[in-house]
């Protein structure tokens, strides 16, 4: 059977609080499964919002099985079954397309984090290997072409739009910001522009709340006191992922939260889960604004740059180019073994250009030169792989067609 590159994600955008933690419970065990499981190359992407396994090897089940004795969570796992649905999800992941905010950059740390630590394990080959270094390239670039990568920010300013149309004197107003992550700078930096300055910082760790606050000139809090402070608070602003006790009870979250019951307060739910009840909604001094409100609001922003649209047009685009050339090396062990020595005489050909990391030479550079010089000798390398007897009178004549390169053969 055909290797091919499959992927398994558990959904924790959707999966309830007490899912994500047994995962996280479990993440460690999971993780030392996989040596065991059958698979030729794999790579873990984990990290705050997302846990994903990305593999190459004979099928997906493989994946299922490690996954899915979890009863806990297993009914939140999803599964890319072929190369291109595991490629677009990948490129689509590093797009920032699949983050709760659209163009999340902490996605890119995280994988360029997962990336190093799977060199560092030996768990990656040369496919995974490139699969990452591209789904990286092309995430930035998409990123770049589309406008995608301003999309948080254009959700932090229609939190604001709500602020502005539900409170007067709003640079008199209270904050508290609830969480450390991305979000939460972009919130502190639109606040500090706006000459806000009153301003509450709560998170965990508390070290890094205090951080974060000092850098903003804000005041940071523990999370246990978040209640002694929102009866003064007129703007709370969650960008926690249902961190701060998310129930189906509002008076149970009001409680907790402590809301003035005799002024307005708007909240402002960046999370997924959400941080606040929907039954808050309903409270006559509550304006509660939730993040499928937000982006509602701030799409139009994209129009311009053909927003998500065009960026999963690049996305599908890649994931089919990247998808062909595997299928077309796993079509013939000729084939991939033509393209890996490619590879290496390249990398040693140009590894003058890194002096300072020879070994890991610009992918990108390595590929442009490939695809320059090996699409006649490729076909040639077909047609001798499905004529019998025809492999070892054209594999030397091939190879030194494809340029200047000099290869020595054994004539044996």
């Amino acid at each position: 059977m055909a290797s091919q590159i499959f992927a398994a994600e558990v959904n924790l955008e959707i999966a309830p609080e007490a899912a994500r933690e047994t995962l996280r419970r479990c993440e460690a065990e999971i993780v030392a499964q996989l040596p065991h499981a059958g698979l030729q190359e794999y790579f873990v992407l984990s990290g705050r919002n997302r846990f994903a396994i990305y593999a190459v090897g004979e099928s997906v089940y493989t994946l299922g099985a490690v996954l899915l004795r979890h009863d806990s969570f297993a009914e939140y796992v999803g599964f890319y079954a072929d190369t291109e649905q595991a490629v677009r999800h990948l490129i689509a992941t590093a797009s920032g397309l699949c983050s709760r905010v659209t163009g999340e950059l902490g996605v890119l740390e995280e994988l360029r984090h997962s990336h190093q630590q799977a060199i560092e394990k030996r768990t990656i080959g040369y496919t995974l290997d490139n699969l990452l270094r591209e789904s990286i390239r092309w995430g930035q670039r998409i990123r770049t072409q589309t406008g995608i990568d301003h999309y948080s920010t254009s959700v932090v300013d229609a939190g604001f739009e709500m602020i502005y149309n539900n409170l007067e004197d709003v640079r008199e107003k209270v904050f508290l910001v609830i969480g450390t992550g991305e979000v939460a700078r972009r919130v502190l930096g639109a606040l500090r522009h706006e000459g806000i300055h009153n301003v509450l910082v709560a998170g965990y760790p508390f070290r890094t709340a205090f951080d974060l606050a000092t850098q903003f000139g804000a005041r940071a809090i523990q999370m246990r006191s978040v209640g002694q402070y929102t009866p003064h608070c007129d703007v709370v602003v969650a960008t926690t992922c249902g961190g701060i006790g998310v129930t189906n009870n509002g008076v149970a979250i009001r409680k907790e939260l402590n809301l003035s019951e005799n002024r307005t307060t708007v909240l402002l739910d960046f999370g997924v889960p959400r941080n606040f009840d929907e039954s808050l909604r309903y409270r006559k001094y509550t304006r509660l604004y939730n993040l499928e409100d937000l982006k509602s609001i701030s799409d139009n922003l994209f129009e311009a740059f053909g927003g998500t649209p065009e960026a999963w047009k690049m996305v599908n685009r890649e994931a089919h180019r990247f998808a062909g050339l595997f299928n077309e090396l796993q079509a013939s062990p000729l084939n991939k073994e033509f393209w890996n020595t490619m590879s290496v005489v390249c990398k040693d050909n140009n590894a003058w250009l890194f002096p300072e990391n020879r070994l890991r030479a610009d992918q990108s550079v390595v590929r442009k030169v490939i695809d320059s010089i090996s699409h006649k000798p490729m076909q040639k390398m077909k047609l001798a792989s499905s004529v019998p007897g025809a492999t070892a009178r054209v594999c030397p004549d091939v190879f030194r067609e494809s340029g200047e390169l000099e290869i020595p053969f054994s004539q044996n």
